[in-house]
């Protein structure tokens, strides 16, 4: 195979361009007008490569220097390795002017040490990267990686018919797509046919709708014609809806506006639902349907009603600020009125309440429609006045707490007393002392009218039982007990007759 290499001579000085002209070559390498000289040698040992250079004004300059070509008869495998490309397309390598091709993304070439430009085979459709360099191949393995990428060519749609600034739009199987307002659009595709198809603006027709296109390595045109579809006036017709009233129809998803009796569109040759939007407060009938148009105008009648639901408060005093939540809406203001309009049906409301005030109902139904007052009666009741009514305790240790009862609420205090809010009328209280401790009064009535009331409670630990004997005989007694108030209750030992009642203390 010989021993390649690569001869480089640099120049400095003169005025290029530069002709090379080389002598001492080995057997198998000739002498060529380049600054960069392969070579492949059939021969070994030591060469003295002598190189002249002459610059366009006729001045010349020599060099000389000592090549030694060795024997080496190893071959070393370089693997080539590429990407993107397609299953089964093949590509190659061209080296010293021999073809080396692969189906598969890898590719082996045995060569011997030495210097090897080389190209990568042009494949149809695709880039290369790199497209040629060379390597040293110098007892050593080593990859070399070219990656392709799919060359992509220019594809320009060309309409007609459609008014400058209309938009318009391309798109191919791929999923590419190109709009446009103008008379262009264009893609960047690649080699191969494809399907496409294109859309139209609004009652316009493609003349193709679509289609396939190829793309063979260079531009590809594809012209498009639009065509008008022919539309008819539909009208839609309002009764017993005043003027300046905003209504509108959404029809194929176009909704049109008007606030006159009649509301038209054009449409094309068809059958198409439509649905009617009220002013608020306003229902249509029908409010919903379809038309169908076939070659000319039609005219659809619309008939409104309104219909309003009404929150009528009353117990509040003029002017107070009151509000509900209606439909999940808020409805709030002053006046004895909270109105909504709306359209047929039932709908909650609930009553937001005012600190203080009680409103009946809080929350309910009402129905809107024909027949139905679509009117709730609300009632605020007004807050009830209420007034301290004090218990003050007094003769107890600061470290004893006692409770009061008052209005079926047992209410704990502390030395001082407690305080309980009560409206008008007489509240029954008890009072619970501590233990070993009496209050008085311990129950009673406490009676409020319009102002604040104190009730005074005073604790006291109850005298001892009194004890008194009878007769001569000390040893027999008879024992008094002191109740509260002052009344005595005696109780006489088994077997003892009270013959005379002497008392004493102690």
């Amino acid at each position: 195979m010989g021993h390649r290499f690569l001869i480089v001579t640099e120049v400095t000085g003169g005025q290029p361009p530069y002709r090379f002209s080389y002598s001492g070559l080995p057997v198998g390498c000739a002498s060529q007008n380049l600054s960069e000289l392969p070579c492949r040698a059939n021969a070994t040992g030591n060469f003295t490569v002598g190189v002249n250079v002459t610059d366009s004004a006729g001045s010349s300059a020599t060099s000389a220097a000592a090549l030694r070509v060795n024997p080496d008869n190893t071959f070393w495998d370089e693997y080539w390795q590429e990407s993107g490309l397609g299953q089964g397309i093949q590509w190659g390598v061209t080296i010293y002017g021999t073809d080396y091709t692969s189906n598969t993304q890898g590719l082996d070439i045995y060569l011997s040490p030495g210097y090897y430009p080389y190209s990568v085979d042009a494949v149809p459709g695709y880039y290369a990267t790199p497209r040629n360099g060379s390597i040293v191949v110098n007892h050593s393995l080593f990859t070399i990686d070219v990656a392709f990428t799919q060359a992509l060519y220019p594809v320009t749609f060309v309409q007609a018919g459609l008014p400058h600034g209309t938009p318009w739009s391309i798109t191919v199987a791929a999923g590419l797509t190109a709009g446009s307002t103008n008379g262009t659009a264009e893609l960047e595709l690649p080699n191969g046919t494809t399907s496409y198809y294109v859309s139209p603006p609004a009652l316009w027709r493609a003349l193709p709708p679509g289609g396939n296109l190829t793309v063979v390595g260079g531009p590809t045109m594809v012209n498009i014609t639009f065509v008008p579809i022919p539309t008819f006036a539909v009208s839609f017709l309002a009764s017993d809806l005043p003027t300046q009233f905003v209504w509108s129809v959404n029809v194929r998803g176009r909704i049109v506006s008007s606030d006159l009796a009649n509301l038209t569109t054009a449409e094309p040759n068809g059958t198409y639902w439509f649905f009617v939007h009220p002013p608020s407060g306003w229902t249509a009938s029908p409010d919903q349907g379809n038309v169908s148009v076939d070659g000319q105008a039609i005219q659809e009648p619309i008939t409104f009603a309104f219909y309003r639901l009404t929150l009528h408060e009353t117990g509040l005093p003029p002017g107070t600020n009151w509000s509900a939540i209606v439909n999940d809406s808020l409805l709030f203001g002053r006046t004895p009125n909270l109105t909504e309009g709306l359209p047929p049906g039932t709908y909650a409301f609930s009553v937001n309440a005012l600190p203080g005030w009680a409103v009946t109902p809080g929350a309910g139904v009402i129905v809107v429609g024909a027949g139905s007052s679509g009117l709730a009666e609300v009632a605020f009741t007004p807050p009830v006045e209420r007034f301290n009514v004090t218990f003050l305790g007094s003769g107890l240790p600061s470290d004893l707490t006692w409770s009061a009862l008052v209005d079926g609420q047992n209410n704990r205090a502390g030395v001082s007393g407690l305080v309980v809010q009560l409206s008008n009328g007489s509240y029954p209280f008890a009072v619970s002392a501590p233990t070993g401790w009496a209050a008085s009064p311990s129950r009673g009535t406490v009676v409020v009218v319009g102002k604040p009331v104190n009730v005074s409670i005073v604790f006291a630990v109850p005298a001892p039982p009194t004890t008194s004997w009878l007769g001569p005989d000390p040893q027999a007694w008879v024992t008094f007990s002191a109740a509260l108030g002052g009344s005595l209750v005696a109780g006489a030992l088994a077997g003892v007759t009270v013959v005379r009642l002497r008392s004493r203390r102690g």
